[in-house]
């Protein structure tokens, strides 16, 4: 007969006989350290291999440039112009960051690679409030080992360190609700959610205090039993105790006052001194450019966000089936509180014009709390040699053992795009071994281990992730789509005037390529025509001209320097010759 009797809410929710998925005998302290060192020590090495190639982390690290170099910190700018169309806390951790070291790679993206990490610590503290001990070691390494923090984690831009404050609000606000610390999780919550409208904007509301507040006003006024038992899946008794949540008004008024306090000078700033900047972010929330050139992605667009959890997609539906259908589990409001954090933002920001992968960041916490609950779910099962769960565990190590010899193969074939500059495959044969080997001893040995210790499931599929995207990236880094197209054009460009003053044309009126700022160090004045610019004095002028189709009409007393294909636009460079004296 079960005996033990656990809170409904409660982190123990999952059996009480199943072992804990990474059972190590750290402290708390030490599970955090050892999630900071993989991680870190995992992706580090590998900041410095890619160049700038372009997207968003273009934008980020030009803006950040300028930061550093003008002192333009109230006001970032790009091209010397105000950037306003995103808040400035992105751009202050990147110019810290180009401030702290000699190269600009390593500089610029060190604070992104910092905020993930951060990041994954309040994955696990959350996982921790809302799941219990027992799988918050595992949500943290199943949020760092998938392909989609992966892509993300060293990439200097806005969406990992929004992803950050959003991690940290929720952690205050499950202290909050779950562990009645209204005072310390609001006024924690409200500097978290302020710090990150002012990295990327009001959508961190939608990820934040709009799911805990549908839960508060569901759970408020329904009373569910406060207590069960559980043994494994059978034994189920429900308590007769019931249990109300009651949210005091005040702290939550002060932390509104203070989310306020933080968030809104910045933007009354710029009301205040920014001419036009009320349109530009009208323009942001409407997406009206994005509307203007690209075509709306379909409502289930974000549905990719359950492949993109790979490895651990097997583990997220076992998380979501238990969770919706299991009897003992569904009635759990704490894990129910993880599905909806997920489940709504993605809702919400469904309806939007232009869905982008790395906005589905922040929801990476929930996802892989449910993914580590699923894998908690499954373990009576497997110990019980219940063939579904063994099929379970066979997929998940098949599907490792295929992203290991599939990428050993293909980038030893040269398969795809997995060519190398000069057209070779990324990897030698002896190289592909060399990695591969080691990956697929590593998944025979984590698989056996598992009948012995469930945590080898979750930390030998972590150390392969890792070992994975460092191979990945080395032979990225030797791909065309590594290499900067114009980091040797701004060569080119130094190499006749280190210190000229550079201008951009192009026909329909864009910006010179972002690429040439970064590589230029300095900011490039966009021009309405090629010849409005007069030489005069001595300070040396280049424009980069933008050429379509035709060949171009060099602008009058120039002079040839280079060219270069950049984002499938040709540029031409031309030094402007100084007119004599009369």
């Amino acid at each position: 007969m079960c005996q033990q009797s656990v809170p409904l809410d409660a982190p123990s929710a999952p059996p009480i006989d199943a072992p804990s998925p990474l059972a190590l005998p750290l402290s708390a302290t030490g599970q955090q350290f050892l999630i900071l060192i993989l991680i870190f020590g995992a992706i580090a090495p590998t900041l410095l291999w890619p160049e700038f190639t372009g997207g968003m982390e273009n934008v980020s690290v030009a803006t950040a440039l300028e930061t550093a170099r003008d002192g333009h910190w109230l006001v970032p700018t790009l091209h010397g112009q105000p950037r306003v169309k995103k808040p400035p806390i992105a751009h202050w951790l990147g110019a810290l960051g180009i401030l702290s070291s000699q190269s600009l790679a390593w500089g610029v993206r060190w604070p992104t690679l910092v905020c993930a990490c951060i990041f994954l610590l309040s994955v696990y503290h959350l996982a921790g409030i809302i799941g219990g001990r027992q799988i918050a070691l595992a949500s943290a390494l199943i949020c760092g080992s998938n392909f989609l923090f992966l892509r993300y984690a060293r990439q200097a831009s806005y969406d990992i360190p929004l992803a950050m404050w959003v991690g940290i609000a929720n952690v205050f606000l499950a202290k909050a609700v779950f562990q009645q610390q209204w005072w310390g999780g609001c006024i924690g919550a409200a500097v978290a959610i302020g710090l990150a409208i002012l990295t990327k904007g009001p959508i961190a509301l939608i990820q934040t205090a709009i799911p805990f507040a549908l839960c508060y006003l569901f759970y408020r006024d329904h009373q569910p039993s406060s207590s069960l038992s559980l043994c494994g899946r059978e034994g189920v008794r429900v308590s007769s105790n019931t249990k109300r949540l009651h949210a005091p008004l005040l702290p939550i008024l002060v932390a509104l006052a203070l989310l306020l306090a933080i968030a809104l000078p910045w933007y009354l700033y710029l009301l205040a001194k920014v001419p036009g900047v009320w349109d530009a972010w009208l323009g942001e929330a409407t997406m009206r450019n994005e509307i203007a050139t690209e075509r709306r992605a379909p409502w289930y667009h974000y549905l990719q966000f359950i492949p993109m959890m790979a490895p651990w997609t097997v583990w997220l539906v076992v998380g979501l089936i238990a969770l919706l259908v299991d009897n003992p589990y569904r009635h759990n409001r704490r894990i129910r509180l993880a599905l909806v954090l997920v489940v709504v933002p993605i809702f919400i920001m469904s309806f939007f014009w232009v869905k982008r992968n790395r906005y589905l960041l922040p929801m990476l916490a929930p996802a892989s709390i449910l993914a580590a609950w699923g894998l908690m779910v499954h373990l009576p099962g497997w110990l019980r040699s219940k063939a579904t769960d063994r099929v379970l565990v066979s997929v998940h190590w098949v599907f490792v053992l295929g992203m290991v010899i599939g990428l050993a193969v293909a980038g030893s074939l040269g398969r795809g795009t997995l060519t190398t500059a000069d057209g070779r495959p990324w990897y030698s044969p002896s190289a592909a071994v060399a990695f591969a080997v080691p990956g697929v001893l590593l998944i025979i040995f984590s698989a056996i281990l598992y009948r012995r210790w469930a945590g080898s499931l979750v930390a030998g599929t972590t150390l392969v992730m890792l070992l994975l995207q460092i191979v990945f990236m080395w032979g990225y880094s030797l791909s065309p789509d590594a290499r900067s197209e114009g980091r040797i054009l701004a060569q080119r460009i130094l190499a006749v005037h280190p210190d000229a003053r550079i201008y951009s044309y192009h026909p329909l009126g864009k910006d010179g390529p972002l690429e040439m700022p970064i590589y230029l160090n300095r900011a490039i004045t966009r021009v309405d025509s090629p010849s409005g610019i007069t030489p005069a004095g001595q300070e040396p002028q280049v424009i980069l001209v933008a050429v379509r189709q035709t060949l171009p009409v060099p602008p009058p007393n120039s002079r040839y320097v280079a060219d270069a294909t950049i984002g499938g636009t040709r540029w031409y460079a031309y030094e402007l010759l100084r007119l004599p004296n009369p």
